[in-house]
């Protein structure tokens, strides 16, 4: 990015975020139902469905993929300074 902008550039970010969400009570009430509580991207859907409440574990083994793409996109930043390639290589 430094030889692109023609700038001085300082690294900083926060590549991860909270997506797995302790909580107090297992259940909540929605419209009346009680219904599984949102414990995360994760665990289960934020989407007040019983069954989409069900805890799915690939959801854990995408949010896993998912941060390995970051984290290797991230790496591709530093290395290339054509961030028209990286977007392409990422679409593909």
């Amino acid at each position: 990015m430094q030889k692109v902008l023609n700038k001085p550039v300082i690294k900083i970010g926060r590549i991860a975020g909270q997506y797995a969400k302790p909580r107090s009570s297992p259940t909540e009430i929605v419209d009346g139902t009680e219904i599984a509580s949102f414990f995360g991207d994760n665990v289960n859907s934020f989407e007040p469905e019983a069954k989409l409440r069900k805890p799915d574990p690939y959801r854990l083994l995408e949010g896993y993929n998912l941060s390995a793409l970051t984290y290797q996109t991230i790496r591709r930043l530093e290395k290339k300074d054509n961030i028209e390639d990286i977007i392409k290589e990422v679409q593909d």
